[in-house]
């Protein structure tokens, strides 16, 4: 991956939580216009990973960079306007705006980046996208899970990040529900160049969509690469594969 196609970094980073080490000497990059699928067994450190990216954890050592400038000095709405946006296992939403009003926050986002692409355009197609148009006037708070999960996927893709991070987004979603959310991101990819990284379980979903894999256990890389050679990988088969799931 050259210099310049690097659009964040992680070097040696470590996470502890206590005597416990979350995250252990992490490094990898990330590149523009790339889905990379973050997988792995539970407490492997998918989403401390997150987390630290997004500056709601403190890292123990290393550096984290995102297009050249150390994310280690900054907040979390920092973090947020040099373009990472998040979405979590448990979404993230005010239950009092109404859809619409959350779609609104996430083009607040758009103000000051000269570089986006037709926002109000990619805002109907996000919105049509993930069937929320029937609900834009409706408070969040009064949808169901799966809805909810959705509106701040929406947020998040709507403000054209230079990173996406969605942790867990398939879930609650049918089949035809999470197609759409995968459109959408290779949409945006293509247009806008983002980097999406992606925690998800049902590897079914995730295997045809990620151009690449990285695979954590205990806090550590164990495998990055292609989905076939990280399906195809002995240690990724012993620790969270298994190997009934090799072919699937």
């Amino acid at each position: 991956m050259s210099g310049s196609s690097v659009v964040l970094s992680v070097n040696a980073v470590s996470v502890r939580f206590g005597g416990l080490l979350a995250l252990d000497q992490v490094s990898l990059q990330f590149a523009s216009a790339q889905l990379c699928a973050v997988i792995g067994p539970n407490g492997a450190g998918k989403t401390t990973l997150f987390h630290a990216l997004c500056r709601q954890l403190p890292v123990a050592s290393g550096a984290m960079h995102c297009q050249g400038q150390s994310l280690l000095p900054l907040q979390p709405h920092e973090v947020a306007a040099l373009g990472l946006a998040r979405t979590h296992q448990h979404a993230a939403v005010f239950p009092s705006l109404s859809v619409g009003q959350h779609v609104l926050l996430g083009r607040e986002a758009l103000r000051h980046r000269p570089e986006v692409v037709e926002a109000q355009a990619w805002q109907a197609n996000v919105v049509e996208g993930l069937a929320l148009a029937p609900h834009w006037h409706q408070p969040v708070g009064e949808l169901p899970l799966s809805l909810q999960r959705r509106v701040e996927l929406a947020k998040a893709l709507v403000s054209q990040p230079r990173v996406l991070l969605l942790d867990e987004p398939a879930a609650g979603q049918t089949h035809d529900e999470w197609q759409a959310c995968a459109q959408l991101l290779r949409q945006l990819l293509a247009q806008v160049g983002t980097s999406v990284l992606l925690v998800e379980h049902r590897l079914a979903w995730v295997w045809p969509l990620a151009d690449r894999c990285v695979v954590l256990d205990q806090g550590r890389v164990i495998a990055d690469g292609s989905p076939d050679a990280v399906r195809a990988d002995e240690r990724v088969i012993q620790a969270y594969l298994g190997a009934q799931h090799v072919g699937a």
